[in-house]
């Protein structure tokens, strides 16, 4: 396992994309960690007043 911290996005998308074409690496997975945790949601979602099903189908669906 190793941790990399990088500027910005484009820095780290540079590291991980340089490691998984490294001849020494077989695979390879990435997990992104905030610093700073963000907890659930859910209260604000509901009080927004979000009512029912959209209006409109996805595509998929119209034919029901």
């Amino acid at each position: 396992m190793c941790r990399i911290a990088a500027p910005d996005h484009a820095g780290l998308q540079e590291v991980l994309l340089s490691i998984d074409r490294s001849p020494h690496v077989v695979r390879s997975t990435s997990v992104i960690v905030l610093s700073t945790l963000v907890g659930h949601r859910t209260s604000p979602v509901l009080r927004s007043g979000v009512k029912g099903p959209p209006t409109r189908l996805p595509a998929y669906r119209a034919g029901l």
